[in-house]
């Protein structure tokens, strides 16, 4: 007993080489080929898009840390992993020369400071003589001298005390920010050169970085780069930690991609908050940055969308041209649908008008997939498109070519009434392959957002 079959908006996946590939028009027949892979239905549910790379954790604020002094080291406060603040004592020098430098220079700041009270002394009594004329002009001048001298003197040991004491206050190496010893480099007997006055820059002895907030370096390929802007958040696992997941926002994107073995990267950076310290610097970490993510919209596999520029797509097009003139101007005159000189109505919009079923012959009722009943509906399908485009001639179809784009039919419009930038910017019109009962006739869909592999279906299909 044969079974009809019922199925309503059903999509015909077109792969490889799709449902027809035409050959050049001219004075013998059309050639077509039809491949028909598999059956599936539009069907409602969500749509995602991520862009994911691999990268490295690194610190936002990495110090090293050097000595302005040289000298032994005696003291030791610090080891890796370990967390310091601000001020904390890192470790000690060796202090014998340069607190003798620092009594040195203070002795000599009191003896200053004794020798300008002797000469202020001196130069007063002088004065006192000189009003009494009993010293010379000379001796009052030499007087004068004598306590300039004496006062820039005092200048002199006050500022050798203070290069003292800085050296002295040197041979303590505290932390200069707050954060977590990443490496240490130097151990107690150690002797370390300045980084300061050696040409080398000194001896490394600790570095020391913020790790309260993180960066994830990684590296996104040229095709992706444009879907990403600065703000945008991110997950991040790390490897060491796949079972969670943390939460970071793109800090900067790169203005210079680099190219390795023809492949176009641009650096990304990612910021995130590190959560109870886990995330070490030189971690492997994956970056998962969501483009999109859509519900309840209607999904078609992307393999069933045939561009209207395609070859299959102009002929289906053509198809659909020609099945409306067949019905509105089979008294001779000029399909509706198509501008001439003689006729000025608008060309009737394919997605706005109520769905019409392509004219085929009533096949035989379907049986099973791959049986012979199977192929001869398949050969009537393709013999009756072929037919049809024998029948179209050039005119017709690079008149079909200028016509305007259709608008979205009304009633079957997007389900959001305010439809966002990234959604007016990716629609567009596609041509899809519908069964609907025993016939097969192509449709003009208008898509929205895309991933790899499903296409958001705005208005021109429905669910089922």
């Amino acid at each position: 007993m044969k079974k009809k079959l019922m199925i309503i908006g059903v999509v015909l996946l077109l792969i490889s080489a799709g449902w027809f590939v035409f050959g050049a028009r001219g004075d013998g027949p059309a050639q077509s080929s039809a491949v028909m892979q598999r059956v599936e239905e539009i069907v409602r549910g969500s749509l995602s898009l991520t862009v994911s790379a691999n990268g490295a954790i690194q610190p936002i604020n990495k110090v090293e840390v050097k000595s302005k002094g040289s000298g032994q080291i005696v003291e030791l406060n610090f080891q890796e992993g370990q967390s310091v603040s601000k001020g904390d004592l890192l470790l000690l020098l060796d202090q014998t020369t340069t607190r003798n430098d620092y009594n040195q220079a203070a002795a000599d700041l009191e003896l200053q400071q004794a020798t300008v009270e002797q000469q202020e002394n001196n130069f007063t009594r002088v004065a006192e003589l000189f009003r009494k004329n009993m010293v010379s002009q000379q001796e009052l001048d030499q007087a004068k001298v004598a306590r300039v001298s004496a006062k820039s003197q005092l200048v002199k040991a006050k500022a050798a005390l203070s290069s003292a004491a800085e050296r002295l206050r040197d041979t303590r190496i505290v932390a200069a920010v707050s954060g977590l010893i990443l490496s240490k480099s130097v151990e107690v007997g150690q002797i370390i050169s300045s980084g300061v006055s050696n040409v080398g820059g000194g001896t490394l002895i600790a570095t020391i970085a913020d790790m309260a907030e993180v960066d994830v370096q990684t590296n996104i390929d040229e095709v992706d780069i444009g879907k990403i802007s600065v703000g945008q958040n991110a997950q991040i696992v790390a490897d060491a930690y796949p079972d969670d997941k943390f939460t970071g926002r793109i800090e900067r994107i790169a203005p210079l991609g680099s190219t390795t073995q023809n492949v176009t990267t641009f650096s990304v950076i990612v910021r995130v908050k590190n959560m109870n310290g886990k995330l070490k610097a030189g971690m492997s970490a994956s970056v998962d940055i969501a483009i999109f993510d859509r519900s309840n919209v209607l999904l078609i596999p992307n393999d069933a969308l045939m561009d209207l520029d395609s070859d299959e797509g102009k002929q289906l097009l053509a198809d659909m041209q020609n099945t409306d003139a067949q019905r509105g101007g089979s008294d001779g005159s000029a399909p509706p649908d198509v501008r001439t000189a003689d006729n000025s109505k608008k060309r009737e919009d394919p997605l706005s008008a109520p769905p019409r079923d392509v004219r085929f012959e009533q096949p035989p009722p379907r049986t099973r997939a791959g049986s012979p009943e199977d192929e001869v509906v398949r050969k009537k399908i393709m013999d009756e498109f072929e037919a049809r485009m024998k029948r179209m001639t050039l005119e017709e179809r690079e008149r079909m070519k200028r016509l305007p784009p259709p608008s979205p039919p009304l009633g079957m419009r997007p389900a959001i009434s305010k439809p966002s930038k990234l959604d007016t910017s990716t629609s567009k019109l596609k041509i899809v392959l519908i069964e609907n009962g025993d016939k097969v006739r192509p449709r003009l869909i208008r898509i929205g957002l895309s991933n790899y592999d499903y296409t958001e279906v705005l208005s021109g299909a429905e669910e089922g």
